[in-house]
């Protein structure tokens, strides 16, 4: 995330197409590793446009050949193996329905893990299928309980933001006391400093668009 947003700052300050495909390349590898990632996608074509003049529009087209080289040898063993268009993993809708549930608010990680028994409904179902299902199962249950998924945004800001981790692990042992004491020695620095940044930025809140936004969006993710 930090190289794609360097290279994609440097190459628009500089005009450098070069660095805009390098961004490209760095977001297509977060692209593979994390599929989220492509929510960032629309996010910098909307940058473009508010930064970018419309004839200039096409540098867009820069950075999306370069995440789209790295994403497509992906998207053509996916097709040899499932016989379906699958841009990432098929492990994206079982993340997402663990963080977005009725059951997450009460669990102390802040997600539900479902037992072995609630996969049985998904028999008979391949890869594909079972990954599309569960996003679905995600987003019906935020339009359906919109005050629901905002405490768990909420509650997800917060977990990110506080000085200390979490004590839970998975998977392994839960931490114990002193590694959350060196957690906060070492991450509540961090913290103050970076939100220091954030207030004297604010003074060029245009040059650091992009920052915000990826920021916004983080805390939805």
């Amino acid at each position: 995330m930090v190289l794609f947003s360097l290279f994609l700052i440097k190459g628009k300050n500089q005009k450098r197409n070069s660095l805009l495909f390098l961004s490209g390349f760095f977001l297509g590898m977060g692209i593979l590793m994390r599929s989220t990632f492509m929510v960032f996608l629309p996010l910098i074509l909307i940058w473009f446009l508010i930064e970018f003049k419309k004839r200039e529009i096409l540098k867009f087209s820069i950075l999306f050949v370069g995440c789209l080289l790295i994403i497509f040898p992906w998207l053509i063993r996916n097709y040899k193996i499932h016989k379906k268009l699958v841009l990432t993993s098929t492990e994206g809708g079982i993340v997402c329905y663990i963080a977005n549930n009725e059951k997450s608010l009460s669990q102390p990680s802040g997600y539900w893990n479902p037992p072995s028994s609630f996969f049985e409904k998904f028999r008979g179902m391949d890869e594909v299928e079972i990954n599309n299902t569960l996003y679905k199962l995600a987003f019906n249950f935020i339009i359906s309980h919109p005050e629901e998924y905002l405490k768990l945004v909420k509650d997800r800001f917060i977990r990110f933001w506080r000085f200390y981790p979490q004590t839970f692990s998975c998977p392994g042992e839960n931490y114990k006391k002193y590694h959350v004491i060196i957690g906060f020695i070492t991450f509540a620095p961090l913290i103050i400093l970076s939100f220091i940044g954030f207030l004297f930025s604010l003074k060029r809140r245009k040059k650091y668009l992009w920052i915000y936004l990826v920021f916004l969006d983080g805390q939805f993710l």
